[in-house]
């Protein structure tokens, strides 16, 4: 494992860490760490093997090896499992008593108050943009943000 090969497969791994979640629930396109080949670690390749024909072209004594690339590639697919698996896991299950609150559950009334402090997002508020933007306090019912703002 040489320094360069594992300066690339840092820079493919945050590509594919930063690139998941955007492309997931910011564009709303495919999931693109779930195949059988993920297509972001493909893509990453591709690109590096793109580059790495043209680097080998004008200094061949530049280009990477074959045991370098292995490296990048397993890199890439090592990292594929890290954005949604694991981060949207743990973001489901700190924030489902919250988004999940309703006045029709009273998690607000029943949950809420046996939550400990360091698990409450911002001191007791968390906002949601899901199915419309609701600001939750810890020990009252969801509110709407234009009923929250009037109160100020």
């Amino acid at each position: 494992m040489t320094l360069r090969s594992t300066v690339l497969g840092i820079v493919v791994v945050m590509a594919i860490v930063m690139g998941a979640p955007y492309s997931i629930w910011m564009v709303r396109s495919s999931e693109i760490t779930w195949s059988y080949f993920p297509t972001s670690a493909g893509f990453c390749f591709v690109v590096i093997l793109l580059a790495n024909a043209l680097v080998r072209w004008v200094r061949p004594t530049w280009a990477l090896r074959p045991t370098e690339l292995a490296i990048i590639v397993i890199m890439g697919l090592a990292a594929t499992g890290i954005p949604t698996f694991i981060v949207g896991t743990l973001l489901a299950i700190i924030s489902s008593p919250y988004y999940g609150a309703a006045s029709e559950n009273d998690w607000a009334g029943n949950i809420h108050p046996y939550l400990p402090d360091w698990i409450v997002v911002f001191g007791g508020y968390f906002l949601v943009y899901g199915r419309g933007a609701r600001l939750f306090s810890r020990l009252s019912a969801p509110r709407h943000i234009d009923e929250e703002l009037a109160s100020i």
